[in-house]
């Protein structure tokens, strides 16, 4: 029987989809299955996943689906990471019969967004075509810089400007952002570690604001966390010409137009 003979049986008790993440090096693999499964050598850890169907309007419009999944691993970590790399997801069908299937791409792309009610996180995911609407040129003519901090352009080494923390306190943000204290944050030479960003193992949180040996998170606190364990923190950087010549001595690096107007030269409100 062929692979399309089983995808039209109304009963699929031993079918099942499988997801898999990648952010960075990291991968991972869950599955809709009740158990944990092995395919191809691989182990998918059972989660209980909720999607909606692949949606495609008249218009042409993206390819997009929608996850709803407990607040489980791996798709925690994917919770309030500002800035957050990357995350790509394929689904996947795969059937778990004598001979064994192969598994059919039914889905890949990559994750857009993450919310969270009542326990549950809902994630919707784009298709690889967004990439196909995305600006060209990606220079923009503005005035602060178009690199990211860290990036093969702008080429400062993160090492150089890495705060290492031995957490003394932590704040759990109850009505307020979230909060870290160690005293190696204040051992750092180019100083503020505002707009840069912490890590604590394979996650990352935006840091809002730096104030001695305390640093400000954006979003939820990182799970798992607590006094006396490590965390590495990176000094962020405005995009301003003057910050990226006096912080950071890489003024050849600048990519932008800090001369540009950021009124219309020709606009007149009154007359």
């Amino acid at each position: 029987m062929s692979y399309n003979d089983r995808e039209g049986d109304q009963q699929q008790q031993q079918s099942c989809e499988l997801y898999i993440l990648t952010t960075g090096a990291t991968v991972s693999r869950v599955t809709s299955y009740y158990t944990d499964i092995t395919v191809d050598g691989e182990t998918y850890t059972h989660i209980p996943v909720k999607r909606s169907g692949f949606t495609r309007d008249i218009t042409g419009s993206i390819p997009s689906v929608t996850l709803e999944v407990p607040i489980l691993p791996p798709f925690s970590n994917y919770l309030a990471e500002t800035p957050v790399e990357p995350s790509t997801i394929e689904i996947r069908k795969y059937f778990l019969y004598g001979a064994h299937w192969p598994n059919v791409l039914m889905f890949s792309g990559i994750i857009r967004n993450v919310s969270v009610s009542k326990n549950i996180a809902r994630a919707t995911c784009v298709s690889k075509e967004f990439r196909l609407k995305q600006k060209i040129p990606r220079v923009l003519v503005q005035g602060y810089c178009n690199n990211e901090l860290y990036d093969s352009v702008c080429g400062l080494d993160r090492n150089n400007y890495k705060a290492t923390g031995v957490l003394t306190h932590i704040g759990w943000g109850q009505g307020e952002t979230a909060w870290l204290r160690a005293p190696g944050y204040v051992n750092v030479s180019v100083g503020d570690l505002q707009h840069g960003y912490v890590e604590f193992g394979n996650d990352k949180r935006f840091i809002v604001e730096h104030v001695g040996d305390k640093i400000w998170i954006a979003g939820r606190q990182f799970s798992g966390i607590s006094v006396g364990q490590t965390t590495y923190a990176y000094a962020g950087c405005q995009k301003s010409p003057f910050e990226c010549k006096t912080r950071f001595n890489n003024l050849d690096q600048f990519i932008g137009f800090p001369y540009v107007p950021h009124a219309s030269p020709v606009r007149f409100d009154s007359v």
